[in-house]
């Protein structure tokens, strides 16, 4: 199995990684947040991730994973419960029961799976540097309709709003003392085209009437009429 697994402690990412490679996994390790955002431009059968790291905490980018997740704490009742991981685990954690919960979720994600198609590389690896550039601690979602897939994050109270990415439709609004931000992309698209490009605004929080919101998406342009119908998740 392709594994990811992020901790920001060495020793344990480094001796976790060398088990799981003996036991014949293909393993990429993260140390932090903001690679494993990074890392998670991926595909992988199963994230084990510590939930404390240096940066945040590894639900702030739960919502970018399109596999299993397996949560490591030596504090798991702060976790609670989160629908997005499918095994909450204590430190330390025995090898033998990580290697079990590892197996048994990697077999219920196969025997729920439906054959949905994957981002695309290019689009897979655009949200994941999108991610990775928000601030730490922002609680990052993605969604995936089948059509689009679409970033939203919460940005931690007091954090700027980031610039608009050059491409996809972009939506700022505010949530309590906090903003919230929403990036969308055609999902199957590669590339964009240069005449969109030009339409963008450089007003990361207003944007403009061609620019948003749909009017900049990655691949064809919907008409006026159905643009217009977009609304965060």
């Amino acid at each position: 199995m392709k594994i990811l697994l992020v901790d920001d402690e060495d020793g344990i990412r480094e001796g976790l990684a060398a088990l799981l490679r003996r036991y014949g996994h293909e393993v990429r390790t993260a140390k932090d947040c903001a690679t494993a955002k990074l890392a998670l431009a991926g595909d992988y059968d199963v994230l084990v991730t510590d939930w404390r790291l240096p940066d945040g905490v590894a639900g702030s980018f739960l919502g970018l994973v399109r596999c299993p997740a397996l949560a490591v704490s030596g504090h798991p009742d702060e976790i609670g419960v989160d629908r997005r991981l499918a095994a909450i685990l204590t430190k330390p954690v025995r090898p033998k029961d990580l290697l079990t919960a590892i197996n048994a979720a990697a077999a219920r994600s196969r025997a729920g799976a439906e054959g949905a198609p994957d981002l695309l590389p290019a689009v897979a690896a655009a949200v994941a540097a999108f991610a990775s550039a928000l601030p730490a601690g922002s609680d990052t979602q993605l969604y995936d309709d089948g059509v689009f897939a679409t970033v939203v994050a919460d940005l931690p109270e007091g954090a700027p709003v980031p610039a608009a990415p050059a491409v996809g439709d972009w939506s700022v609004a505010r949530r309590g003392r906090r903003w919230r931000v929403a990036w969308r992309l055609g999902r199957d698209a590669h590339a964009a085209d240069p005449a969109d490009r030009a339409a963008d605004s450089a007003d990361p929080v207003h944007g403009n009437a061609d620019a948003m919101p749909m009017r900049n998406p990655i691949g064809p342009r919907l008409p006026a009429d159905l643009a217009d119908l977009w609304s965060e998740p």
